[in-house]
């Protein structure tokens, strides 16, 4: 068996047996540098997460559903809420719940020039950041459940016609 000695290897092969250890060193610190940029993309969706949880709990709190409808659940009186994000922007809603009356006002075209019923619900800066991340979450409410949604306003409709004949 021979060994292998500094003195025997050429200066080239030396060379590489030098710089090896420090590209795989390098390569290793670089796909560790890349898992690391995950995490905090990781930590964002999970703050994220918990913004859109402390809003849905905000919207049952400040009775939102007593105008507002979301997945056919709520009053009808107010805009549905199902899809807010398709026709307006997070920076829109916000406005809008920080003061509905003067944000009705100044995109009158945007609410095709009705009057605002929403009341103030005098909420703070961080509770109008979390219910409007939860509001901009929410999806479109699907096709079949619109043509429900439909069919339950045209029977509510119908009943109290029905009721006062008895």
């Amino acid at each position: 068996m021979s060994t292998i000695s500094l003195r025997n290897l050429t200066p080239s092969i030396l060379l590489i047996s030098l710089l090896l250890p420090l590209q795989l060193f390098d390569a290793a610190v670089a796909k560790e540098s890349k898992k690391g940029a995950k995490k905090p993309d990781q930590a964002a969706a999970r703050a994220l997460k918990k913004k859109i949880e402390e809003g849905k709990t905000l919207y049952r709190l400040n009775g939102c559903a007593d105008c507002h409808s979301i997945n056919n659940k709520g009053c009808k009186s107010g805009v549905p809420l199902d899809g807010l994000s398709k026709t307006r922007s997070l920076e829109f809603i916000k406005e809008h719940l920080k003061d509905p009356e003067e944000h009705v006002k100044k995109n009158a075209a945007a609410y095709e020039n009705s009057p605002n019923m929403m009341p103030d619900m005098n909420l703070s800066s961080e509770e109008i950041g979390s219910i409007s991340q939860y509001l901009h979450s929410l999806p479109v409410l699907k096709k079949d459940e619109q043509k429900q949604e439909k069919q339950q306003d045209n029977q509510q409709e119908k009943q109290p016609d029905n009721q006062e004949d008895k």
